[in-house]
């Protein structure tokens, strides 16, 4: 072991270093000390997180577990449907053309679906409000012309 170490830090190499012993207000030996104790710190939280998910992870286990089961289950019956649905398109598409599959309906679609039926509808309520104001503009001319009369 060496009684002495010496140190020499260049502001080319080590910019962030030698900005740090710049700015700390004390001696070098004072800095390095500050950054070994904050260092310790850092260590010791790093311990205690590491236990509590030691912790966290044993008491999770069984669950974890069951999750994994019940998830290799679903895909055993995702990978099952899908073979369900291969066959059904094999049959309709292979052996039965003439009954083709409904087209599906695509979100473009379901989006346009609704505006055509407000745009309908609201054709609808302009036709209607504008016969009932050609009526009461006749009824209002007869009245009229009765007047003159």
């Amino acid at each position: 072991m060496t009684e002495y170490i010496n140190l020499q830090l260049s502001k080319k190499r080590h910019p962030k270093l030698v900005n740090y012993f710049e700015s700390f207000e004390g001696t070098p030996l004072q800095a390095l000390e500050a950054l070994l104790a904050q260092t310790q710190m850092q260590q010791k939280i790093i311990d205690e997180r590491g236990d509590i998910l030691e912790d966290f992870t044993r008491l999770l286990k069984p669950e974890l577990l069951q999750l994994r089961l019940a998830l290799r289950a679903t895909e055993k019956q995702t990978w099952m449907l899908t073979q369900i649905k291969n066959t059904e398109l094999y049959e309709r598409e292979v052996l039965h053309p003439d009954q083709p599959f409904p087209k599906a309906k695509t979100l473009a679609d379901y989006r346009t679906e609704p505006y055509a039926i407000l745009e309908s509808k609201w054709k609808d309520m302009l036709t209607t409000i504008r016969q009932e104001r050609a009526e009461r503009a006749s009824y209002e001319m007869e009245k009229w012309e009765e007047g003159l009369k």
